[in-house]
Parts: structure tokens; C-alpha cells; sequence
């Protein structure tokens, strides 16, 4: 059995390896609290008059996460909030509003 921590970095891996089979440019942020864990550029193409062509880059964030069997094994179940510890008081948990626009999901299955 792997541990969380490893069974992570497989998934994003996993999904890093996709983006770019897939031809985007994969972008690695620097920090780990930034809420996301991949980003690429997506190139908009938008046309005003029907002759002014304009284009417009804008960054999409990635939050990876690993699905899981349901219990049932009907379906593939991922968590699509974080847990963070605390030194004091109960354990906080959030979700990635404003941090992510979308969840990237990879199954061992």
C-alpha cells in the first residue's frame, strides 16, 4: 500500500505526462500553497466586426487529484477539498474556489 503522499505524486505525474502528450506547454508553480499543482496557457481567439482578430492568453490551473473505487465499484470518487493541520484547534479544510479552475483526475484502476 502506498502512502498518500507517493500515491500523489504518482497521479501527478500521471496527469503532467497527459498535458503534455496532448501538446500543452505544463507549467510547474513554484510555491505548494498556491491551491493548484499544474497551469498551461490557453490561447483565446476573439474577432470584433467581423475583421479585427484579437488574441488573448490566459493561464488555467490545475488541481490533481486521485480517484478512488467506490465502495460498490461503480464509480471513481476523488476528494475536492484539502485538509490542512493545525498546531492549535481542529484541522482546517478548504476548497480550491479561486485557486483552480479545474480538477485533473487520475485512477490506478
Amino acid at each position: 500500500m502506498k502512502d498518500t503522499s507517493q500515491q500523489g505524486l504518482i497521479s501527478h505525474t500521471a496527469i503532467l505526462s497527459r498535458l503534455v502528450q496532448l501538446g500543452y506547454e505544463v507549467l510547474l508553480p513554484w510555491a505548494d500553497h498556491l491551491g493548484y499543482d499544474l497551469a498551461y496557457y490557453v490561447v483565446e481567439e476573439h474577432h470584433s466586426f467581423g475583421f479585427f482578430v484579437h488574441q488573448e492568453a490566459r493561464l488555467v490551473r490545475v488541481q490533481c487529484k486521485t480517484a478512488r473505487l467506490s465502495k460498490d465499484g461503480t464509480c471513481l470518487e476523488f476528494n475536492t477539498s484539502t485538509v490542512s493541520p493545525r498546531k492549535n484547534g481542529p484541522n482546517r479544510k478548504s476548497g480550491y474556489k479561486g485557486k483552480a479552475e479545474y480538477f485533473a483526475v487520475y485512477s490506478p484502476h
